[in-house]
């Protein structure tokens, strides 16, 4: 894999069962990679979050507090 996308094992291991929020930006020969992972109790997540499960849950929650 790291051969086929051009990245080094050591860069591959940094997203190898890594978390959301970390990867490796590749533009060129320039390999970043970046750690952005964000609280789950801060308004910046809850704007940004893209995990349809929690989306909904949420807005089940956010339902069941106005009945």
């Amino acid at each position: 894999m790291a051969e086929v996308i051009g990245v080094s094992d050591a860069q591959l291991r940094f997203v190898t069962n890594s978390q959301s929020g970390m990867g490796l930006l590749k533009c060129g020969n320039v390999v970043i990679p970046f750690n952005n992972q964000i609280g789950k109790d801060t308004g910046l997540y809850k704007l940004h979050n893209t995990n349809i499960h929690k989306i909904i849950a949420n807005k089940k929650a956010k339902e069941n507090l106005q009945e």
